[in-house]
């Protein structure tokens, strides 16, 4: 299972986010065996796109930290800015969308 959790800050803006675990679909539906994990490629790919748009289309200066285990965490530095808020509005909407369809393997949950 996939959990990606984003919290808002005072603000109401998306001030960080973590994503961990792994999807275990492989190919053609078939339980993913190390490596061929393509729900976990799809996000990790979503949120990797939103990272390289952070650092460096809206210079918000993210903090990441990550671990082979299959965590990530994103602080955000600078939320404030449109593009920085389009960014994160796209990951959100972007991975409920999958959400939608793996609802046993990934899991979104909003702090606010």
């Amino acid at each position: 299972m996939i959990k990606a959790v984003f919290e808002y800050g005072k603000n109401g803006e998306v001030t960080s986010f973590t994503v961990e675990g792994h999807g275990g679909i492989g190919l053609k539906g078939r339980k993913a065996t190390k490596g061929n994990d393509i729900l976990c490629a799809g996000v990790s790919t979503l949120v990797q796109g939103v990272i390289v748009g952070l650092k460096y289309v809206t210079n918000a200066n993210p903090n990441i930290e990550t671990k082979e285990s299959g965590l990530l965490d994103c602080k955000i530095g600078s939320p404030e800015n449109k593009e920085t808020k389009a960014l994160l509005n796209t990951l959100i909407i972007s991975l409920k969308n999958l959400e939608e369809q793996f609802p046993e393997n990934l899991k979104i949950e909003i702090l606010r």
